[in-house]
């Protein structure tokens, strides 16, 4: 984070999201920012398909 720049570790052993909100609002957003966020793809999942919401699959 400290360079602005998000990357994968590249493991395929465990799945990663990422978040990032410019300008964070230390105010008003919290940890549940980003899972609003990831979970917001849920309407991209399908079972024929789940990669497309891969950020929905790691938060259910």
């Amino acid at each position: 984070a400290a360079t602005n720049q998000f990357n994968h570790s590249g493991t395929i052993d465990y799945g990663e999201s990422s978040y990032k909100k410019a300008p964070f609002d230390f105010k008003n957003d919290n940890g549940a920012t980003p899972v609003a966020a990831w979970f917001s793809t849920r309407s991209k999942y399908s079972d024929a398909n789940p990669a497309d919401a891969l950020d929905f699959t790691q938060v259910v």
